[in-house]
């Protein structure tokens, strides 16, 4: 498998509470490297460093937990990079912003 590297300067997650910050970032990660193994580094042949100023990863809706939060990120990045995007929760439900 070819080598993927993501470095994340900043990431705003409105909508956990601050007990659920770690189980998000242990749930982010597993699922990027779901992600990695799944295909990301067929998405982004023709090699090069990319860079994105901003991934939209859609409304957290209210009640979702870490996980889901974690898989609309992981979403965003698969829209990004040219991949399939499924549905972020976006609506008018309301909630805070992934």
């Amino acid at each position: 498998m070819r080598s993927v590297r993501i470095s994340v300067d900043r990431l705003i997650v409105e909508g956990l509470a601050p007990s659920q910050q770690r189980q998000f970032l242990v749930e982010l990660e597993r699922q990027l490297h779901e992600f990695a193994r799944g295909g990301l580094a067929q998405s982004l042949e023709g090699g090069g460093r990319r860079r994105f100023g901003a991934i939209d990863a859609g409304v957290l809706r209210p009640g979702a937990g870490p996980a889901q939060a974690a898989a609309q990120i992981v979403q965003g990045l698969r829209g990004a990079v040219g991949g399939a995007r499924g549905d972020h929760g976006r609506g008018s439900e309301g909630g805070g912003h992934v």
